[in-house]
């Protein structure tokens, strides 16, 4: 969740309000053209999984891995 919500921030060039769900963020991202729809499909759908699944389906930490990489990924296409 740390991840989606340091990509949510660090993406500043998207036509959304703070209270956009997290596939409405990825629409309007879409229409930005953001770099890394792919990655950051990948991330939505991670960030959906842990914040909608029941509390007993853990996470793995290869997940969160590759969420932390994923938003790594997209993150510094944003800073360049």
């Amino acid at each position: 969740m740390i991840a989606y919500a340091a990509v949510r921030r660090a993406v500043t060039d998207v036509d959304s309000t703070t209270a956009a769900t997290h596939w409405e963020w990825y629409d309007a991202c879409t229409e930005a053209n953001v770099e890394h729809l792919d990655a950051l499909q990948t991330l939505t759908e991670s960030f959906e999984h842990v914040a909608f699944a029941p509390a007993d389906e853990a996470t793995g930490s290869t997940e969160a891995k590759q969420a932390v990489e994923l938003a790594r990924q997209i993150i510094g296409a944003e800073s360049s």
